[in-house]
């Protein structure tokens, strides 16, 4: 039976031993797809040119839980232009995105997010606003490990990102499907372009 939003705290704690061994054992990959020059042709190139990092989350056999993933998927695909861009699927997320988090100068998050509002709905929480917003949510994900707990590994170096933002995304049915629902699949255009507003905005400041 499907749910709608997220899953009851018991149904989550049904899955989290299935979503463990899928996220080790198939869902725990770090695609990279990186918009500057190749480094290996181009040694001149430093590694802070990678100034933005986006982070994709989400479980893509949950549903609409996958809608961060997604995202990534669509803005590789149809916007290779976006320079000084790192575009990672951080799948279930784990403790190996630290590095990643922690050698960018900008950090967006895209992933599912409750709302309370209509599916496929899109908010952005930037700063402070965002570390608060995931605090108060942090229960309610059905992720590896929490977002929270990555972004106090960076306070903790002291290399959490100034300029960082959740774009969250309204979910509608997370259940085992390998595909979004229409209306949380119909705000991927859109969340794509509120990122790239986002980085464009924060390139400007530069």
């Amino acid at each position: 039976m499907q749910s709608k939003g997220y899953p009851a705290a018991s149904k989550l704690s049904t899955l989290q031993p299935f979503l463990r061994f899928m996220a080790i054992n198939c869902r725990c990959r770090l695609k990279v797809f990186t918009f500057v020059l190749n480094r290996n042709e181009y040694p001149w190139m430093k590694e802070n040119n990678m100034q933005t990092l986006v982070l994709g989350l989400g479980n893509t056999l949950l549903g609409d839980e996958g809608i961060g993933v997604h995202v990534i998927q669509n803005l590789q695909t149809n916007y290779p232009a976006l320079s000084n861009v790192t575009l990672l699927d951080g799948g279930t997320l784990s403790f190996t995105l630290a590095s990643y988090i922690e050698d960018c100068e900008n950090l967006i998050i895209i992933d599912a997010a409750q709302l309370h509002s209509p599916p496929g709905t899109i908010a952005v929480y930037e700063g402070d606003e965002m570390d608060r917003f995931i605090n108060r949510n942090r229960n309610k994900s059905v992720h590896e490990v929490n977002v929270t707990d990555i972004l106090a590994c960076s306070h903790l170096t002291g290399n959490l990102p100034k300029l960082r933002a959740l774009v969250g995304i309204q979910p509608h049915l997370i259940d085992w499907s390998d595909s979004l629902s229409e209306p949380v699949a119909s705000a991927v255009p859109k969340a794509c372009e509120t990122t790239r507003n986002l980085i464009r905005r924060w390139q400007s400041q530069k």
